[in-house]
């Protein structure tokens, strides 16, 4: 009988850990995303909309993590005018199905440095992965320890 209470335990244990560890990994992430969205309302508030027009399509290569592999995306190059300047800035988010070439993207530029830019899909999509991602670990933690707490009771 003691040796069932003694694997029971070391796996408990195995049990207890994993579920601190995805607790905390919820809670970084979630703050990670709490720190994208004040980032995120800043530029939404303090920088100013704009139509750039897609000049370019850029392909980038990835990482494919569900065939393993490359595989290869496009990224807009978009060009827009800030008081007679003209500025060029490669979208950092890439897709299978980019803009064409002459069609219009909205863009967030700083009015006091309007070389710095945001494409206006990408502010919000960060923090909203983040909390879905916290969420995720946190829904996991929480059941593992609920389990933990349930067979130690037992």
């Amino acid at each position: 009988m003691s040796r069932k209470n003694r694997g029971g335990d070391s796996s408990s244990t195995i049990f207890l850990i994993v579920a601190i560890v995805a607790i905390i990994i919820s809670l970084g992430v979630i703050a990670v995303g709490i720190m994208y969205a004040v980032d995120s309302a800043k530029v939404t508030k303090e920088y100013t909309e704009i139509q750039a027009t897609v000049i370019d399509i850029v392909e980038v290569r990835v990482r494919d993590s569900e065939y393993g592999g490359y595989k290869t995306l496009y990224s807009e190059v978009v060009e827009y005018t800030v008081d007679g300047e003209t500025y060029t800035k490669q979208n950092t988010s890439a897709s299978n199905a980019p803009k064409s070439i002459g069609s219009k993207i909205k863009v967030l530029y700083n009015p006091d440095n309007p070389d710095e830019c945001e494409f206006k899909g990408g502010v919000v999509l960060a923090p909203i992965l983040m909390f879905v991602l916290g969420g995720i670990f946190g829904i996991v933690g929480v059941v593992v320890l609920r389990n933990y707490i349930k067979s130690r009771a037992a």
